[in-house]
């Protein structure tokens, strides 16, 4: 963040060498964000691999509406109050994915 004096008859163009700034900003923080992004994309994958063999484990025991919900809630490590949703949106995410 900077901080420019209101007694400053500041132009954006002229006082500030715009292309330094985004080349000082560029050179700390890709780096950061891509390990983590790529952290969080794994556990996301990891989830919905899980969400689709419970899903699959759940209608082979015939289970349905509030029951198959608590057993996947129960298999991902999540609490009988996650919405019903979630669940249910990993496992069609991974079936568009094909896994």
């Amino acid at each position: 963040m900077m901080f420019i004096p209101r007694y400053w008859s500041f132009d954006n163009k002229r006082d500030i060498l715009w292309r330094a700034v985004t080349d000082l900003q560029k050179a700390h923080a890709p780096e950061r964000q891509r390990t983590d992004k790529l952290e969080l994309q794994a556990h996301k994958l990891e989830c919905q691999k899980n969400a689709i063999r419970l899903k699959r484990e759940a209608e082979a025991k015939g289970l349905q509406g509030r029951e198959k919900h608590e057993y996947m809630c129960q298999g991902l490590s999540l609490s009988k109050q996650t919405d019903e949703r979630t669940p249910r949106r990993w496992a069609e995410e991974a079936e568009k994915l094909g896994l």
